[in-house]
């Protein structure tokens, strides 16, 4: 999982390589996605903010067999921000 609140990543539409991680342990394809879809992981700091309520996305990335271009955009909090659970533990 990214370290970080949230990664867009705009995919090879032909090669993914991409592979989550489900609940059971299992790695599973992210198939080939069309120019215009963004796939979204959630990072350990959206877990930490939702309270757990959102998971962090355990991922990796497989070696294809033809050459594949992905673009990520990493979303993060300024370096200063106290980060809180935005979840009141009381209510």
């Amino acid at each position: 999982a990214d370290s970080n609140f949230l990664t867009m990543i705009l995919q090879d539409d032909k090669n993914s390589g991409l592979q989550v991680q489900t609940i059971n342990g299992q790695w599973i394809d992210v198939p080939p996605t069309p120019a215009n879809v963004l796939i979204c992981n959630i990072g350990e700091l959206a877990q930490i903010f939702s309270g757990g309520y959102l998971m962090a996305t355990p991922h990796r990335v497989l070696r294809p067999q033809n050459s594949r271009i992905s673009i990520p955009m990493f979303y993060n909090p300024k370096l200063d921000h106290v980060m809180e659970c935005m979840l009141n533990p009381e209510a």
